[in-house]
């Protein structure tokens, strides 16, 4: 009987940082290869105190440390002169899969050998894009130059795929989450079977992806459903059509600035805070970096994608990057030429926009625009300040972010409270989960009935196991240790 072994290296009894070898005899693969962010905050302040090696990671328990299950795990393009692919070691891992781009699932991809294969969905890969043009290679996390599919061993897959590795094959999914081009994945062994939800959601406004994944899971009998379960710690019943209330009914009391915090890659979210901006009579600014991030996805389809050429872009005092300057370009009439097709290509995403706003402009008529910042951004707060005064009368902060749930994020958060109340701002937190709440989790097992659940992504096993325990078996898994499937 061929042996199915699976060990999570992190994301068991902590949020992200998703990083699940499964393995048999002859082939190993990833499920995601996400940065754990709760480990890495303890050593790390982005940007000014970033990694300076792997073996630096290593030592932290940031990241795994080679041994016979993870051979040649690691890039040495770092470590050699005159690299080239050729030099790197040969690995036991054949490929990582990656269920979508958030950076607790993707984070550390760019640590990996080049000959492993990076298996990833459209959305991911232009997502990709964004990420490798606006930031600074100021860390090895931040080397993406092979994440490209002019690479051999970058490839995308679509919906219907089914990727063969050694003797696995791999089948994605897509599903409802908080960024478009969520998947999860069937792994089927020949021997045994496993789901792995990823991020997962059954309120939002693409349920029904989740409703036909639960579907193909079902048919597909697993032996183990490795489940998203995140919220067990603090579930809500919120959906975006009761964001979207909450957020009118608040824009349309406000009669002075109207701010809004949220991720730059939720598109629900962005398309929920134009339309109350619509229906509250104003005009929607958005910040630069997000909007960069949208207008990648333009043109794919993608539900409720905002119109953008409705929407103004922050303009901000000065451009320092070359791709904000050629991203402005048509907008504020900056000279630069692009020097290769990445760069053309933001010059050609800032064209779908309306135009650009500078601050002073909110500032004159802040009853008129809602801004659109990304999570705990102070820069805007501190220019409204600036311009304003401390007094923004009748103005409105609304928060539509998780709340912070670990130390760093608190102080930032708290950082953020402050400027709130320094310039006057009444704050409401107004926010619908990415996460499926407990009692959708258990529908989703019960009608998928997998012979084993294990809870990832959660601090909260052991709440999991025990709410569940009446529905399915439940293993818990632990970081590190290798888990035999059917045994």
């Amino acid at each position: 009987m061929k042996t199915t072994k699976l060990i999570p290296y992190s994301g068991v009894d902590e949020i992200g940082g998703v990083k699940i070898l499964v393995s048999t005899d002859e082939t190993s693969i990833f499920l995601d290869f996400g940065k754990p962010m709760s480990r890495w905050k303890k050593y790390y302040d982005f940007p000014y105190l970033m990694p300076k090696s792997i073996s630096q990671l290593i030592a932290f328990n940031i990241i795994p440390g080679e041994d016979d299950n993870l051979r040649g795990l690691y890039t040495v393009k770092h470590d050699v002169e005159d690299y080239g692919i050729e030099k790197e070691p040969e690995t036991c891992i054949e490929a990582v899969f990656i269920s979508h781009m958030h950076l607790d699932h993707f984070g550390h991809v760019p640590l990996l050998n080049r000959k492993i294969k990076v298996y990833a969905g459209r959305v991911t890969y232009l997502l990709c894009q964004a990420y490798k043009l606006h930031s600074q290679k100021i860390s090895v996390e931040n080397d993406l130059d092979h994440l490209d599919t002019k690479h051999e061993n970058f490839k995308v897959f679509r919906y219907g795929d089914k990727i063969k590795v050694g003797d696995l094959e791999v089948t994605p999914i897509p599903v409802d989450h908080s960024i478009p081009g969520a998947y999860a994945f069937l792994i089927d062994t020949g021997e045994h079977r496993i789901v792995y939800t990823g991020d997962i959601r059954w309120h939002g406004p693409a349920n029904f992806l989740t409703t036909n994944f639960v579907k193909k899971a079902s048919e597909f009998e697993p032996d183990l459903m490795l489940c998203d379960a995140t919220r067990f710690d603090k579930a809500d019943l919120n959906t975006e059509e009761d964001v979207r209330r909450r957020m009118l009914t608040v824009a349309r009391e406000c009669r002075g600035v109207l701010v809004t915090s949220l991720s730059p890659v939720d598109i629900d979210r962005v398309n929920t805070v134009c339309k109350i901006a619509d229906e509250a009579g104003r005009t929607v600014v958005m910040d630069m970096s997000m909007a960069s991030k949208i207008a990648r996805l333009h043109g794919l389809g993608i539900r409720n994608y905002p119109n953008l050429s409705r929407i103004f872009v922050l303009k901000p005092s000065k451009l320092y990057r070359r791709w904000q300057k050629l991203f402005m370009k048509h907008l504020t009439g900056e000279e630069i030429t692009a020097r290769n097709g990445l760069e053309e290509a933001e010059e050609k995403l800032g064209k779908l926009f309306a135009g650009a706003i500078e601050i002073d402009e909110i500032a004159e008529k802040p009853h008129e625009f809602a801004l659109a910042t990304t999570p705990y951004s102070l820069k805007e707060l501190s220019e409204l300040s600036h311009r304003i005064g401390y007094s923004t009368s009748g103005g409105v902060y609304i928060a539509s972010i998780s709340e912070p749930f670990e130390e760093e994020m608190e102080i930032k958060f708290e950082r953020v409270k402050n400027w709130i109340e320094s310039l006057g701002l009444a704050y409401y937190h107004i926010h619908s989960s990415g996460h499926a709440h407990p009692f959708d989790i258990a529908k989703m097992i019960s009608e998928i009935k997998p012979k084993t659940v294990s809870p990832v992504h959660s601090m909260h096993s052991t709440v999991f196991q025990k709410f569940i325990n009446r529905y399915a078996n439940v293993k818990l898994l632990k970081c590190g240790v290798e888990h035999c499937i059917g045994k």
